[in-house]
């Protein structure tokens, strides 16, 4: 999502009738890439909500946000769901 177009990108998105992981997960990433992590992170739990499973880069975009936020309680949380849907992805989880 280039910067300044973040309304647009959602715009879009919220259009979609049907939201895949890359969906969700490029959502996520743009809004915390583009210095929004507070719009971000809100989408992984509606992500999550909705039936959508995590992977690795939604889970690693989602801890970026809470990075950025200083949200040691909502990575936490992040942390706490891989563990328990005994993710099987990448073994290492980065945060860039």
């Amino acid at each position: 999502m280039k910067s300044g177009r973040a309304t647009d990108a959602f715009g879009l998105f919220e259009e979609m009738p049907e939201r895949n992981v890359v969906l969700w997960t490029s959502m996520i990433s743009g809004y915390t890439q583009n210095g929004n992590p507070e719009k971000g992170f809100p989408l992984f739990a509606e992500m999550v909500a909705s039936g959508v499973l995590p992977n690795d880069f939604s889970f690693s975009a989602t801890l970026q946000a809470c990075a950025n936020l200083t949200a040691l309680y909502h990575g936490q949380q992040v942390h706490s769901l891989i563990i328990r849907s005994e993710f099987e992805g990448n073994a290492r989880i980065g945060i860039v």
